[in-house]
């Protein structure tokens, strides 16, 4: 709770709770009702709470310490977890179209212990499912998802991994799995003659991401917020900044595009 409320603090750089780190660095305005609604709780708190549970007592928490893998059924998910880097791989299969949770073997997380997240994703889409209670992006060229994915649009839809809630992995270990995914939109529609094969590969020197059997008129969206990028096999066609609401960081994308039907990127 002390380190929630500390990451709510910097997110308030003028009193007022904003989305995310980058909000006022990207020039987004804060929302009164998001802050209020934190005030809220943290008023009950100081009213109610004896103050001898409000200091840091310093607690370990589960992420502080290195135990390399762990599965997590109530969300599909794996969570890696060396000395040096967490990353989180989801394949998440509730159909949320309203939200455009992400799945499909998606990397929705990669952090660096003393560094920061260099991935972050929330959702595919941002979408005003509550028109008259959520933001409207101020640049809406830049505004795109944070999730790595690959992406097309077809018959005015699009088509994503990150939607993909179908996925299967074949092989897993203490630093690495292996995933068969595809394209979906987010109301569950396939699309039968996509099916990519994706390797996660973690150490203490990053992450390695091996993606075969792509056509090459596809591309990979890398959105990074920090870290370094390497590029083994592929080829890198544009690389711009962008911004999301949902998870308030700027980051740059790499599209990359496979060459013979492969691409293997390394972050670190």
């Amino acid at each position: 709770a002390y380190r929630n409320t500390q990451l709510l603090d910097k997110c308030s750089p003028d009193g007022y709770l904003m989305g995310g780190p980058h909000y006022k660095m990207h020039n987004e305005n804060p929302c009164t009702h998001h802050t209020f609604e934190h005030i809220n709780a943290l008023a009950y708190v100081l009213e109610h709470i004896d103050e001898k549970y409000l200091t840091n007592n310093k607690a370990k928490i589960p992420s502080d310490k290195a135990w390399k893998t762990k599965y997590y059924p109530e969300m599909d998910s794996f969570r890696y977890n060396n000395s040096k880097y967490i990353a989180d791989i989801t394949f998440y299969d509730q159909n949320m179209s309203y939200s455009g949770h992400a799945s499909g073997g998606t990397l929705t997380f990669l952090y660096k212990k003393g560094v920061g997240p260099l991935i972050a994703g929330s959702v595919t889409e941002y979408k005003l499912t509550e028109s008259t209670n959520m933001q409207v992006p101020l640049d809406r060229d830049s505004h795109q998802s944070l999730l790595p994915r690959i992406e097309i649009k077809k018959d005015g839809k699009l088509y994503s991994t990150s939607y993909f809630t179908k996925a299967t992995y074949s092989k897993k270990s203490s630093n690495s799995l292996e995933i068969k995914t595809g394209l979906m939109d987010c109301d569950g529609n396939k699309l039968d003659n996509y099916v990519f094969e994706l390797k996660y590969e973690i150490s203490k020197e990053g992450i390695s991401i091996n993606l075969t059997n792509i056509d090459d008129n596809l591309v990979y969206k890398l959105p990074l917020i920090n870290g370094n990028i390497q590029i083994e096999e592929g080829k890198l066609i544009q690389q711009k900044d962008i911004f999301f609401l949902t998870g308030g960081f700027i980051a740059k994308e790499y599209q990359i595009k496979p060459i013979n039907g492969k691409i293997v990127i390394k972050i670190n």
